[in-house]
C-alpha cells in the first residue's frame, strides 16, 4: 500500500475541511457500546440497515465479473516483520471470492494485506498528531466541550497556503464581488450566525457543518442528516485487555478520519464534483470514534478480529468499519467485493465490511486507502488494474507495485497526486464520467452510497454547499475561494448571515475566487456559500467560516 513515511507518522499535507469532536463509547463487557448512547449497536439480525437506493434497490445474487478473475493456487507465506500475514484468510469456497482469499469461516473476500512503504516499522506505533486535552461530549447529552477550532492546515502550494498579506488586488468592475451583501457590522460587534449553522441538522436534504465547533482543530467532517440514519463508515478504535490508549488517541483518530474524507473531497473536485466519507458522527461534527476491546488473541487473526467485532454487534449492513487497531501484526487490509457491474445493487455498496489500520500506519492516506478497498477499488477490469485490486500508475493511493510481477508507469507524476483517488479519472473514481468511458459503464466508487453526493444522493439531494477557504486578509478586504460544485449554476455569499444576489460559476481551474473590500478594520465576520441549481433552487448555507480583520 502506498503509504509515506511522513504520512505514516501523522503529517498528512492536506488541509482538512471539516470535524468535531469524538466522543468516547466504550464498547467493553462493562460499557456501553452504542452510536447514539441509547445502548449497544444493532446487530446485523436486528436492524437490517439501509439495503439499496431511495427506489428500494437490493444487493444483487452475486459479484459480477467482467474478466474471469485468475483463482488462487496457494496462501502466500507470512511475512510478519512487513505485516503479511494470513492467518484468519482461506482460499475461497466458491465463486463469490474469486481470485481473492475469503475469510476462514465467513463470506467476505479481501486481497490480503497491503505491503507498508519503505522505510516504515509496522511494530512502532505512530505517535499522536493531536493532543486530546478533554472528554468529549457524547451525541446529543451537550456536556462536555473541547478545545475551540482553529483553521485546518492549508495544502502545501495551494492557494490557501498563501500567507495573509498587506495588500489585496482591487475588485474589477462587475466583477463577483459586486454581489456580496452589504452591511458590514460596527467594529467590535459579533457576526450574526449564519441559518442552519451551530451543529443544527440540515433542514433540507445536503450536507452542512457547524459554524461554531468545539472540536481540536482539523478534525471535522461533513455532517449529513442525524449522524447515524442510513449508510455511514463507523470508525472504531480496537485493542486488547489492558490496552487502551483512547484518551491519548482519540482526537488523533478523528483527525486521520478527517483527513480520508479530505482525500476523497478533493479526488472528486479534480472532475468537477463533490463527495464526502458519509461518517457516522457526534453532535459537533466530527466522526464518532467507539472505544471496543476484543481478546487479545483476536488481534493476531484478520478472521478472529471481524468475528469478535460481530459479536458485539458491529456487522450491520448499513455500516463500514474503519478500524483504527492498536496492534503490530498488519500495516493494512480491508474488505473488497470485486464487483464490475455499474448500478445500485453492487456488493460495494452494502455492508457491513472492515478496514484494519494498525498502529505502525496509522495515518489518512492509510485509512483512505482500506477503504477505497470497502468501496470498491479497484476491479480487474479496470484500464490499468494490477489484477490484484490495486492500480499500475503512479502517483495514486490505490496504485502500488503490489507483487513481483506488477509494472507500474508514471502517468501522472505530480507529487498531490500520491494523496488522491484515480489520477487518469477512469480506473475507479469520477464524479462526472464521461459518457461511455470505463466508469460510465462499470463500477464507480464515486457513485458510493456511503459517500455524500454519491449513490442516491446524485439525483435526490440537493447539491452540497461548498467551504469558502480564506486567501488573503487585510483590514478592510478578504479574498476568498470556494469549489466548483457539479450541477449548481450559481451561488450567493452568505455574510453575517445576509444572503447576497446570485452570482454565476465563474470558475478557474474548478475554483471560484472573489476580493471583497468596504470590510471594517478589527471586526468579526463570517462567511458562507449557498448554491442554486438550474431550477432555481437555494441549498441551506455551507459551513460557515469566521475571520476577524486587523486593527489597520
Amino acid at each position: 500500500m502506498a503509504v509515506a513515511t511522513g504520512l505514516v507518522a501523522g503529517a498528512l499535507g492536506i488541509s482538512t475541511a471539516l470535524e468535531p469532536a469524538a466522543s468516547r463509547t466504550g464498547v467493553t463487557a462493562a460499557a456501553d457500546g452504542s452510536v447514539n448512547g441509547a445502548g449497544a449497536p444493532a446487530n446485523d439480525g436486528s436492524s437490517p440497515g439501509q439495503t439499496g437506493t431511495a427506489e428500494s434497490a437490493t444487493k444483487a445474487p452475486a459479484p459480477k465479473h467482467d474478466q474471469k478473475p485468475v483463482p488462487l493456487k496457494e496462501i502466500p507465506k507470512d511475512q510478519p516483520e512487513r505485516g503479511m500475514v494470513y492467518a484468519g484468510l482461506s482460499l475461497p469456497t466458491g465463486d463469490q471470492c474469486a481470485g481473492l482469499l475469503q475469510e476462514t469461516g465467513g463470506s467476505l473476500c479481501t486481497h490480503g494485506p497491503d505491503a507498508p512503504p519503505e522505510g516504515v516499522d509496522i511494530h512502532k506505533t505512530v505517535p499522536p498528531v493531536v493532543e486530546t486535552a478533554a472528554p468529549a461530549p457524547q451525541p446529543g447529552n451537550g456536556s462536555g466541550q473541547s478545545p475551540t477550532t482553529a483553521a485546518p492546515a492549508p495544502q502545501p502550494g495551494s492557494a490557501s497556503s498563501q500567507p495573509p498579506t498587506a495588500t489585496a488586488p482591487a475588485p474589477q468592475p462587475g466583477s463577483v464581488a459586486a454581489y456580496a451583501p452589504q452591511a458590514a457590522p460596527a467594529p467590535g460587534t459579533k457576526p450574526a450566525a449564519s441559518p442552519g449553522a451551530a451543529g443544527k441538522a440540515p433542514a433540507s436534504p445536503g450536507a452542512t457543518a457547524p459554524s461554531a465547533s468545539k472540536a481540536p482543530a482539523g478534525t471535522e467532517v461533513v455532517c449529513d442528516g442525524d449522524g447515524t440514519t442510513g449508510n455511514r463508515v463507523q470508525v472504531l478504535y480496537v485493542h486488547g485487555p489492558g490496552q487502551d490508549q483512547f484518551a491519548t488517541y482519540r482526537d488523533s483518530i478523528k483527525k486521520w478520519a478527517a483527513d480520508v474524507d479530505v482525500i476523497y473531497r478533493a479526488s472528486a473536485e479534480q472532475t468537477g464534483g463533490n463527495r464526502h466519507v458519509r461518517y457516522v458522527t457526534d453532535q459537533n461534527c466530527t466522526a464518532n470514534v467507539l472505544d471496543v476491546e476484543v481478546p487479545a488473541a483476536a488481534l493476531n487473526d484478520w478472521s478472529a478480529t471481524n468475528n469478535a467485532l460481530v459479536a458485539q454487534g458491529f456487522n450491520r449492513k448499513d455500516r463500514k468499519y474503519m478500524n483504527f487497531t492498536d496492534a503490530h501484526v498488519y500495516c493494512g487490509l480491508g474488505n473488497f467485493a470485486g464487483d464490475d457491474r455499474p448500478g445500485q445493487d453492487n456488493w460495494s455498496n452494502f455492508g457491513p465490511s472492515y478496514a484494519r489500520i494498525d498502529a505502525g500506519c496509522w495515518s489518512g492516506h492509510a485509512a483512505a486507502h482500506e477503504l477505497g478497498h470497502n468501496l470498491g477499488a479497484v476491479n480487474n477490469s479496470a484500464p490499468d488494474s494490477s489484477k490484484h485490486s490495486h492500480c499500475t500508475v503512479t502517483w495514486d493511493l490505490m496504485c502500488y507495485k503490489d507483487t513481483s510481477d506488477t509494472k507500474l508507469k508514471t502517468v501522472c507524476p505530480d507529487m498531490v497526486n500520491y494523496d488522491r483517488l484515480d489520477c487518469t479519472h477512469d480506473n475507479y473514481y469520477n464524479a462526472n464520467p464521461r459518457p461511455g468511458s470505463y466508469l460510465a459503464t462499470h463500477w464507480n466508487v464515486a457513485d458510493n452510497q456511503f459517500l455524500i453526493g454519491g449513490g442516491a444522493d446524485r439525483n435526490n439531494h440537493t447539491p452540497i454547499t461548498p467551504e469558502v477557504t480564506i486567501i488573503r486578509l487585510t483590514s478592510t478586504t478578504v479574498e476568498f475561494s470556494w469549489p466548483h460544485v457539479a450541477g449548481v449554476s450559481r451561488f450567493r455569499i452568505v455574510l453575517n448571515g445576509r444572503p447576497g444576489a446570485p452570482i454565476p460559476d465563474n470558475t478557474y481551474e474548478n475554483v471560484n475566487r472573489v476580493p471583497m473590500p468596504g470590510l471594517q478594520p478589527n471586526t468579526d465576520y463570517s462567511l458562507a456559500i449557498e448554491t442554486v441549481d438550474a431550477n432555481g433552487k437555494t441549498s441551506d448555507p455551507g459551513r460557515t467560516t469566521t475571520f476577524h480583520t486587523p486593527a489597520g
